[in-house]
């Protein structure tokens, strides 16, 4: 967003931000110098908001006059108890999608909301040279089919059912493999001392987690788990045939965004908000049941009065068989998924969405100052 903004001619003063205290509004770790001596008119702050009062204070006491507007999202129907208060604070409030708009006004958020999709980081463009771990993979893969997912191990990616479904379609003789791109952590583990941290507390690894799923003799199903850099998953994202994700709520959805950016076809949830770039007829949907959230993790903000989605895996195997029998015509799908998106979510078309919603008429006049 920041660089689709300067190149429509706004000046952005970009401030980062890592995880930390929340009356500190996280730990600031760069800061560019401001482009302009006056105040900025606008502030758009990209993080949690438990963080948006310490910055909406920063940005008054800088001046008065700013504007202050977040930009979040969230993956279940109702939002944290918390978050309203916090984001009523706020001039105006950016969400990624139509239904996380509907959401957080059905929760009680009553400052003006605009939708603002996210900038695709790669528009379907994958460059440099794969890792030896992602290396790996992909030669154990060959030219099989291959269906591929990438999240964190925890309650709401679900891993484990889409591991399942895949392990009970299809077997190792067929020229088929999914791929399950995670990070390190298993989140639904115990927080607990752990020996192989030297008996640190910690949770456990979502290696173990899915060695504890799979077997040998069964169908080819690969993991990893190593942090790959940014140009690394794009080339896993040129690399695989379908993405595939069993999620129970996407608030946009990374992961099938930026599949659909290089023309791969979709299969996700049939819930959430990336219904907002992933047409009916372009994608497939899975069909799904709303239940109860449950999470060992992150308690602060989900409940069991709070919903998303679990896929009917009968129906979702269906979905992967004829994903793979029907290669052809799901990369026909995966095509025209692509020129959907690019039609329709440039970084271009984005950024002039932003400016509309703040009522920017004159870019090059106005000040901008984004944290993330």
């Amino acid at each position: 967003m920041v660089q689709a903004l300067r190149r429509a001619g706004v000046p952005v003063h970009f401030t980062g931000i890592l995880p930390g205290k929340p009356e500190e509004g996280g730990i600031q770790v760069t800061s560019e110098p401001a482009q302009s001596a006056s105040p900025s008119e606008f502030h758009i702050i990209h993080t949690v908001p438990e963080y948006y009062p310490y910055w909406i204070r920063a940005a008054k006491q800088r001046s008065q006059q700013a504007k202050v507007w977040g930009y979040t999202t969230w993956e279940t129907d109702q939002l944290p108890v918390h978050w309203p208060a916090l984001l009523n604070q706020l001039d105006g409030l950016f969400v990624t999608s139509h239904w996380n708009k509907e959401v957080f006004q059905k929760s009680g958020v009553t400052v003006q909301i605009e939708v603002l999709p996210h900038v695709s980081e790669f528009e379907g463009v994958a460059e440099g040279k794969a890792s030896r771990a992602l290396e790996h993979v992909l030669e154990k893969v060959q030219d099989d089919f291959l269906f591929y997912s990438i999240g964190v191990w925890n309650e709401r990616k679900a891993p484990w059912l889409l591991i399942e479904a895949f392990k009970q379609e299809f077997s190792k003789h067929e020229k088929v493999a999914l791929l399950v791109k995670t990070g390190r952590i298993d989140w639904t583990s115990a927080y607990k001392r752990r020996w192989n941290k030297l008996f640190r507390k910690g949770f456990g690894e979502a290696s173990a987690a899915f060695k504890n799923l799979v077997s040998p003799q069964g169908a080819k199903i690969y993991h990893l788990c190593k942090e790959l850099t940014s140009q690394e998953v794009a080339l896993l994202h040129k690399r695989g045939d379908c993405f595939i994700s069993f999620t129970r709520g996407e608030g946009w959805g990374m992961g099938a965004y930026e599949a659909a950016w290089f023309g791969k076809p979709v299969a996700i949830t049939a819930y959430g908000g990336a219904l907002d770039y992933l047409p009916p007829h372009m994608s497939y949907l899975l069909d799904c049941s709303l239940v109860p959230v449950q999470t060992a993790f992150g308690q602060e903000s989900y409940s069991s009065n709070q919903k998303w989605a679990n896929v009917n895996l009968p129906a979702a195997r269906k979905t992967m068989r004829h994903i793979f029998e029907q290669a052809s015509s799901a990369r026909e799908q995966g095509k025209q998924l692509r020129q959907h998106v690019s039609s329709n979510f440039s970084a271009e078309a984005i950024a002039a969405r932003c400016l509309r919603a703040l009522g920017v008429a004159a870019p090059e006049k106005k000040s901008f100052k984004l944290s993330d």
